[in-house]
């Protein structure tokens, strides 16, 4: 941001990328606990009722956080 005064449009450029990097960040870790949330039901077999009650619990948290999330960007 520094050079915004000799070169406006390579620090706004520069700004953009920057924001997509970190965007594209919480999408990968995002999605990373999303499968790792997939494996712990996908793995156990037919999956017993506990089993997937405990998952069932965990995405909700899971979509909570995200709904949070989302609710707060918004105001």
């Amino acid at each position: 941001m520094a050079g915004f005064v000799d070169d406006p449009r390579r620090a706004v450029t520069a700004a953009h990328e920057l924001v997509g990097q970190s965007i594209q960040a919480v999408v990968d870790a995002l999605n990373a606990e999303r499968s790792a949330l997939e494996q712990q039901w996908s793995q156990s077999g037919d999956g017993n009722t506990e089993t997937m009650r405990l998952c069932l619990r965990q995405y909700r948290a899971f979509f909570d956080r995200l709904a949070s999330d989302a609710r707060a960007q918004s105001k």
